[in-house]
C-alpha cells in the first residue's frame, strides 16, 4: 500500500508527543516492510536519487543502523550524523521537528542529543527557532548549507538495494 492510500500517521498534530512517535515508529516500519516487499527496480543498474529516493534510503539506513545497535550494543555511535540524517527525513518531508522529540527519533539519550544539538548549531548545520505559538516549544532547522553537505555527501553514492 503506498502512503497517499494508508496516509500519513505521524501528520496527526494532535497527538500527545509520546503518541506521536509512537505514530512515527509504526509508519517507518510499515514503510521499511513495504521497501522490503517491492526490492529494486534493476538489481544492476546504479541509479542517482531524486529527493524522494534519497528519503527513502536514508530511512532505511537510519533502521540498519538501529539494527545493528540490537546486534551490537554500545559497540557503535554516531548521534550527531544520526541526528541530522532524522532532521534531513523530516526536513524533505516538510515535518517539522521539535528538540523534545530529536532524541527518541536519533535513539538516543537526551542529554547527549542536547550536547550534540549545540555542536551541530556551532557548525552552523542546524537552527533552533521558537515556535510563534508556544513560547514553550522550540523546532530544529536544517540549515541551507547542511542540506547542501547532505545532498553532495549522498550523490556520491549509488541507491543501497532495498
Amino acid at each position: 500500500m503506498t502512503d497517499a492510500g494508508r496516509g500519513l500517521m505521524f501528520r496527526d498534530k494532535q497527538a500527545t508527543p509520546a503518541a506521536r512517535l509512537s505514530q512515527i515508529s509504526n509508519e517507518l516500519l510499515m514503510l521499511a516492510s513495504d521497501l522490503e516487499r517491492t526490492g529494486p527496480p534493476e538489481p544492476c543498474a546504479i541509479q542517482w536519487p531524486d529527493v524522494t529516493d534519497m528519503r527513502r534510503a536514508l530511512k532505511r539506513y537510519l533502521r540498519m543502523r538501529r539494527d545493528r545497535e540490537k546486534l551490537f550494543p554500545k559497540l557503535f555511535g554516531d548521534p550527531a550524523w544520526d541526528m541530522l540524517l532524522v532532521l534531513y527525513v523530516y526536513h524533505s518531508a516538510g515535518i517539522p521537528m521539535q528538540v523534545s522529540a530529536i532524541a527518541g527519533l536519533a535513539n538516543i539519550p537526551g542529554t547527549t542529543s542536547l550536547r550534540y544539538l549545540d555542536l551541530l548549531i556551532e557548525q552552523k548545520l542546524i537552527t533552533r527557532a521558537p515556535d510563534p505559538k508556544d513560547r514553550r516549544r522550540i523546532w530544529l532547522v536544517i540549515t541551507p548549507r547542511a542540506t547542501a553537505l547532505l545532498k553532495q555527501w549522498f550523490s556520491a553514492l549509488p541507491l543501497m538495494p532495498e
